[in-house]
């Protein structure tokens, strides 16, 4: 099952959630309020040289996480 991400519509939480596709958005888990599937980058990374990589478990060392598709970095 794939993870998606939300963002709530009142409180503006963002969150994380594995489901079907084709599941409703859940409920924010802070306040309850209704959420916005997001539309998320999957971390593919191209380069000049025509070869490419995937970014798996990187974090950009400026955040307390290391859940890259929650940073604003």
């Amino acid at each position: 099952m794939p993870i998606f991400e939300f963002k709530c519509k009142k409180c503006g939480e963002k969150f994380e959630k594995i489901q079907l596709k084709s599941a409703p958005d859940p409920c924010c888990p802070l306040c309850g309020a209704a959420s916005d599937r997001l539309i998320s980058s999957f971390g593919f990374v191209g380069s000049a040289d025509g070869k490419s990589s995937a970014k798996i478990g990187h974090s950009c060392g400026s955040c307390s996480t290391h859940n890259c598709g929650s940073c604003s970095h």
